[in-house]
């Protein structure tokens, strides 16, 4: 699941480590770790998970744009949100007290004068562009509901709650303004053209549509949790 929102292969190997997957190599643990993240990273999951692949690299291809260019990513919501996706170098100092070390990490006053941080800016994109989506059909969602006189809900992120009353009409108005939201809306293709238009170089253009038929959706069982 978090391969498309820029897992890398440390944090891939750490996990196997962590939750005991490679206990079976006793001392050789760590090698084993490695050898099975980088299968999983640089061919089991690529291909099976081939177009969320495509679309992160996509991704990372449009902030080193930015890089290349001086700038950062930016893009505006279906809703209308404009997004910065500026990170900055941090300027760093550690102060000695007694016989510990406490490190603090203090930011640019002033980010205009600050250095981009490429790294934080090529790895961030990928999962902040897809919440940023994420939190606008959720908002899309409430706001229908709630002129539906559906006025009670719990959501988190993309985890959607109300009464168990409501359940069905939840369920209906969830699936009603993902493909509006989508049909109405090429994101991925607005911030390319946005970021071409910023940085006065050739768009990158996202990956081709797939065939799926966005309005099966409609009619899809199982959607979002």
């Amino acid at each position: 699941m978090t391969y498309p929102y820029g897992v890398t292969l440390r944090g891939c190997v750490d996990s196997l480590k962590k939750d005991g997957h490679c206990d079976w190599a006793g001392d050789e643990k760590a090698t084993a770790a490695q050898y099975i993240g980088r299968i999983l990273m640089e061919e089991a999951i690529p291909g099976v998970v081939s177009a969320s692949y495509q679309f992160m690299a996509w991704a990372k291809d449009i902030a080193k744009q930015a890089n290349e260019a001086g700038t950062y990513v930016e893009w505006v919501t279906p809703l209308g949100t404009l997004v910065r996706h500026n990170y900055y170098v941090e300027d760093r100092f550690r102060l000695d007290v007694d016989n510990g070390t406490i490190r603090v990490w203090v930011e640019m006053a002033n980010p205009t004068d600050a250095r981009l941080s490429t790294k934080e800016m090529v790895s961030g994109i990928a999962p902040n562009f897809v919440h940023s989506l994420d939190a606008s059909h959720m908002l899309a969602t409430i706001n229908a509901m709630w002129a539906d006189g559906l006025q009670h809900f719990s959501m988190i992120h993309d985890s959607f709650g109300c009464h168990a009353s409501d359940v069905d009409e939840m369920q209906r108005h969830i699936r009603e303004q993902f493909v509006r939201m989508y049909t109405l809306f090429d994101p991925a293709t607005l911030m390319a053209d946005r970021m071409a238009d910023k940085t006065g170089l050739e768009p990158v253009l996202p990956p081709t549509h797939g065939s799926l038929d966005i309005n099966l959706v409609l009619q899809a069982p199982y959607f979002f949790a």
